[in-house]
């Protein structure tokens, strides 16, 4: 009785240790987005010389991505066992710019009858839409994954030779629809110059910043079991597991910093942060994994003309009993930009 009443106390003090850090984080993100607002609104919002002035209103882009999302499962063991893959091997972003309004559209580039015969075939498409300033970021976005493969490889970068053929789940299924909300402390750094190459950032320059991501998710292969009968042993809280519905909210703090050489900007951010989980997979269950995300950037930005190269590391968790669905999105990016 006393370890079941110590192991309450334990329980409750975590929550509440973890209810204070959300409270003093949502009031700090408060002041600060007040005070963006402030600054985006008065007359001269940023004065001065960190970040030049762009008479441009509108602007176009283009990126190539090479994204490596995979689905690592983690069974009984805390061992992952095997991992489920997209056949992604090129994605075209298309975007427009009309002053702080942003809009994109990514389809799959790469799509070959030779690939898809060994790796199954992938649909997949990602639609953004957002609002951008130097203080506040909202970025919409939905996107969707079908058909996936899986390895038992213990690998980030599939090979994509035709030397094997993959077993394949062409009814696995995912997608995600949420708000991205960065609030950025200090707006002598530019995140639009360090990663959409809109602005030009003139002298080095850092800042924390808060993200706010709700999100619904799903994961979902009506016709098939997502854990395959060799595996089914290792993994007791996924037994005949074919669907879950996912609503979360991620929230947390994170830095950046751009290194300022001429017209050309290196930029890094590191961010980290509780992902509270609400999703309905025998019964509605409540979960608080972690979310981490990286980002590392390094282009050239000249006055009508922008190009740079990317790589991006987002590392969500979906707990299920003892068993484990770590989605890892690793993508890599060339992007190239006019303004008009």
């Amino acid at each position: 009785m006393n370890k079941r009443i110590d192991k309450l106390k334990n329980t409750g003090s975590r929550y509440t240790k973890l209810t204070a850090c959300l409270i003093i984080l949502f009031f700090s993100t408060q002041y600060v987005f007040a005070d963006g607002v402030k600054n985006f609104l008065s007359p001269h919002p940023f004065g001065d010389s960190y970040v030049k002035d762009i008479d441009s209103k509108i602007g176009l882009s283009a990126d190539y991505n090479i994204n490596f999302t995979n689905f690592a499962l983690l069974g009984n063991d805390k061992t992952r066992h095997f991992s489920y893959f997209p056949n992604l091997r090129g994605i075209i972003t298309l975007g427009a710019r009309y002053k702080f309004f942003r809009i994109s559209y990514s389809f799959n580039f790469k799509n070959s009858t030779d690939y898809n015969e060994y790796y199954g075939t992938t649909d997949y498409f990602n639609f953004q839409f957002g609002i951008k300033t130097r203080a506040v970021w909202l970025q919409f976005y939905y996107s969707k994954y079908h058909g996936f493969y899986y390895t038992e490889e213990d690998i980030w970068f599939p090979k994509f030779t035709l030397d094997s053929i993959y077993p394949q789940n062409n009814d696995l299924s995912s997608f995600e629809l949420g708000l991205k909300s960065n609030i950025i402390f200090d707006t002598d750094f530019s995140m639009e110059a360090a990663f959409d190459y809109t602005e030009i950032q003139t002298k080095s320059a850092g800042s924390f910043y808060v993200l706010v991501n709700p999100e619904i998710s799903n994961i979902k292969s009506e016709n098939k079991a997502i854990i395959p009968e060799e595996y089914q042993e290792h993994y007791s809280g996924l037994k005949d597991f074919n669907k879950a519905f996912f609503v979360s909210f991620a929230t947390g703090l994170g830095y950046g910093y751009s290194l300022i050489l001429g017209p050309v900007n290196f930029s890094n951010t590191v961010f980290a942060g509780p992902n509270l989980q609400i999703y309905s997979h025998n019964g509605l269950r409540v979960k608080l994994p972690y979310d981490l995300a990286f980002k590392s950037s390094l282009s050239l930005n000249l006055e009508n003309f922008y190009t740079g190269a990317m790589v991006s590391l987002d590392i969500n968790n979906h707990y299920f009993d003892k068993d484990i669905i770590r989605k890892k999105i690793l993508v890599f990016t060339y992007r190239m930009g006019i303004r008009l």
